[in-house]
Protein backbone atom coordinates (compact mmCIF):
# COMPACT_ATOMS: atom_id res chain seq x y z
CA UNK A 1 0.00 0.00 0.00
CA UNK A 2 1.99 3.13 -0.77
CA UNK A 3 -0.68 6.69 -0.14
CA UNK A 4 2.18 8.67 -2.06
CA UNK A 5 3.34 6.75 -5.26
CA UNK A 6 4.71 9.78 -6.65
CA UNK A 7 6.92 10.56 -3.63
CA UNK A 8 8.57 7.43 -2.15
CA UNK A 9 10.43 8.94 0.51
CA UNK A 10 8.94 10.08 2.97
CA UNK A 11 4.83 9.48 4.29
CA UNK A 12 2.95 11.81 6.30
CA UNK A 13 2.37 10.20 9.87
CA UNK A 14 -1.16 10.07 9.19
CA UNK A 15 -0.89 7.96 5.62
CA UNK A 16 1.84 5.66 8.01
CA UNK A 17 -0.58 4.74 10.95
CA UNK A 18 -3.40 4.35 8.65
CA UNK A 19 -1.62 1.52 6.76
CA UNK A 20 -0.17 0.06 10.02
CA UNK A 21 -3.46 0.33 11.79
CA UNK A 22 -3.09 2.31 14.62
CA UNK A 23 -3.67 6.06 15.14
CA UNK A 24 -0.85 8.70 14.45
CA UNK A 25 -0.25 9.43 17.63
CA UNK A 26 0.33 5.96 18.92
CA UNK A 27 2.74 4.99 15.77
CA UNK A 28 4.45 9.01 16.92
CA UNK A 29 5.02 7.12 20.76
CA UNK A 30 6.04 3.54 19.03
CA UNK A 31 8.75 5.30 16.91
CA UNK A 32 9.59 7.43 19.37
CA UNK A 33 10.12 5.12 22.24
CA UNK A 34 11.97 2.79 19.60
CA UNK A 35 8.70 0.21 20.03
CA UNK A 36 8.04 0.34 15.98
CA UNK A 37 11.67 0.08 13.82
CA UNK A 38 10.68 3.21 12.22
CA UNK A 39 12.43 6.55 12.40
CA UNK A 40 10.43 9.61 12.98
CA UNK A 41 11.13 12.72 10.92
CA UNK A 42 10.21 16.23 12.35
CA UNK A 43 9.60 19.04 10.11
CA UNK A 44 8.97 22.07 12.43
CA UNK A 45 6.28 22.10 14.75
CA UNK A 46 3.37 20.25 13.21
CA UNK A 47 4.34 18.18 10.55
CA UNK A 48 5.67 14.71 11.47
CA UNK A 49 6.72 12.37 8.26
CA UNK A 50 8.19 8.73 8.32
CA UNK A 51 10.38 6.80 5.72
CA UNK A 52 8.39 4.63 3.45
CA UNK A 53 10.79 2.17 3.17
CA UNK A 54 10.71 1.70 7.07
CA UNK A 55 7.34 1.36 6.95
CA UNK A 56 6.89 -1.18 3.88
CA UNK A 57 9.58 -2.82 5.90
CA UNK A 58 7.98 -3.40 9.03
CA UNK A 59 4.55 -4.39 7.36
CA UNK A 60 7.18 -7.43 6.12
CA UNK A 61 7.85 -8.54 9.06
CA UNK A 62 4.49 -8.45 10.53
CA UNK A 63 2.43 -12.00 10.97
CA UNK A 64 -0.88 -11.57 8.47
CA UNK A 65 -4.43 -10.55 10.03
CA UNK A 66 -6.34 -13.49 11.01
CA UNK A 67 -9.21 -13.71 8.58
CA UNK A 68 -12.01 -12.48 10.60
CA UNK A 69 -14.67 -13.52 8.35
CA UNK A 70 -13.29 -17.08 8.18
CA UNK A 71 -15.88 -20.38 9.15
CA UNK A 72 -15.77 -21.59 11.36
CA UNK A 73 -14.01 -19.21 13.89
CA UNK A 74 -10.53 -20.15 14.84
CA UNK A 75 -11.17 -20.42 18.74
CA UNK A 76 -14.06 -23.12 17.96
CA UNK A 77 -12.97 -26.99 17.75
CA UNK A 78 -15.82 -27.77 15.78
CA UNK A 79 -18.26 -26.18 13.62
CA UNK A 80 -21.76 -25.65 14.92
CA UNK A 81 -24.40 -28.16 14.00
CA UNK A 82 -27.58 -26.89 12.38
CA UNK A 83 -30.63 -29.13 12.71
CA UNK A 84 -33.03 -28.66 10.18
Amino acid sequence: MDPYPSSPGLWRLSAAAKAVGVSPDTLARGCESGEIPITLVRIGPRLRFVRAAEVTAYLATRPPEPDLFAWPPARLSKPFSNPQ
